[in-house]
């Protein structure tokens, strides 16, 4: 029987559906064992009966609820609607006995095996993720031959690149990482940066970006970065991949033809469309497509298997 893989999602009363639609794509196209610890950050009894109903579909899942609310309400100074972000700060601290975690936003759906992304190798370093776009963009745009044609994202750049240096310490914007997928040693982050400096939320919450700024700040150095396909966002046609280096141009291109996990950075596949062009640029898109698909298809399962619960995740 191979090992599990140890997969963490945050959740609190209104991320509580689209955190399960996360888990219920990753659970359709994962064969391994699966333990998921969610960071629970104000479920209520029926919606963990909904989740611990959903581990039902795998052939050998589980889920465990991490209480989370009084490690954030140590932080009465920091917004709620920043607490559920930065609460993955405290993995190393929550999960005392898990040596690996692969940590996913509850704005995903995954559309390939994420056991490969687990086994990845990280060669000793503490964190594995994927290039924020939107900062490289800027970078490279902003050294590019063209750069006269985008003076806005050249004003940009020079501001961001000041900000994280100032912030984060970071020398570029390369440097930065987008915090949705992060594959994570929790026993080098334990060893190398420590439990209370990674966890600082109060440091963090003070920081334009929160989490990804903190990380990237913290980890510098120690971040192995990932193929994109893991992390492509929902934005990514909007990207001017003409900027990008050849080789990360073609890997860019590769991730937006293949993607193994979609981010939806930006606009979200639920709710009102913002006007009636976004309605129907959502109806063609394909990955709001695989959203919608992954949400049918947990109710479906929800009214045949869980009628009690089906409600607790319905909008």
């Amino acid at each position: 029987m191979p090992e599990p893989i140890h997969i963490s999602i945050t959740a609190n009363a209104a991320y509580a559906r689209y955190a399960a639609i996360t888990l219920w794509s990753l659970l359709a196209h994962t064969s391994s064992p699966v333990r998921v610890h969610l960071l629970d950050c104000g479920l209520n009894p029926v919606q963990h009966a909904a989740y611990r109903r959903l581990m039902t579909a795998h052939g050998d899942a589980s889920i465990e609820f991490a209480p989370c609310r009084p490690l954030l309400d140590r932080h009465p100074d920091i917004p709620e609607r920043y607490k559920t972000t930065l609460v993955r700060l405290t993995l190393p601290e929550v999960l005392p006995d898990v040596t690996r975690c692969l940590h996913l936003d509850s704005d995903l759906v995954v559309l390939d095996d994420v056991a490969t992304l687990f086994a990845t190798p990280l060669d000793g370093h503490a964190v594995a993720a994927v290039t924020n776009l939107r900062t490289a963009e800027k970078h490279h745009v902003a050294r590019s031959r063209w750069r006269w044609l985008h003076p806005k994202m050249v004003r940009q750049a020079r501001e961001e690149a000041a900000r994280l240096q100032r912030d984060a310490g970071l020398g570029a914007l390369t440097e930065h990482i987008n915090a949705g997928v992060l594959l994570l040693d929790l026993d080098v982050i334990r060893a190398r940066i420590g439990v209370e400096r990674f966890g600082d939320l109060a440091a963090a919450g003070r920081l334009a970006q929160f989490d990804q700024d903190w990380i990237a700040g913290v980890a510098r150095g120690d971040i192995l970065r990932l193929d994109p396909r893991w992390n492509t966002y929902s934005s990514m046609a909007r990207l001017n991949l003409w900027a990008f280096p050849p080789d990360e141009k073609a890997a860019l291109e590769r991730a937006r033809a293949r993607p193994a996990i979609v981010h939806f950075v930006g606009s979200k596949p639920w709710g009102p469309a913002k006007s009636h062009a976004a309605a129907r640029r959502r109806k063609r898109d394909p990955w709001v497509r695989a959203w919608r698909g992954a949400a049918a298809g947990m109710d479906a399962f929800l009214a045949s298997h869980a009628t009690d619960e089906a409600a607790a995740l319905s909008l």
